[in-house]
């Protein structure tokens, strides 16, 4: 699974991806306006992802999260 976020003037310092239970979490603060924005996405069967794989990056303000599946 990928996802891809747009998130303006947000550099890696401002940035946290962890995972608990079955959800996906993002935490981010904006640089400039030094805002904070969070969100949550449930990532469950049927489909089986390997959370301790997951990798994530911010380049020029566009966040992308790699969740792989997890094989059998």
């Amino acid at each position: 699974m990928f996802l891809r976020v747009d998130l303006p003037d947000v550099g890696e310092k401002g940035l946290k991806v962890w995972t608990e239970d079955d959800f996906l979490y993002y935490d981010v603060e904006n640089s400039l306006e030094g805002g904070k924005y969070n969100c949550c996405i449930k990532i469950n069967p049927p489909v089986r992802f390997n959370k301790e794989k997951i990798k994530a990056q911010i380049n020029n303000g566009v966040l992308k999260v790699e969740v792989p599946y997890e094989t059998p």
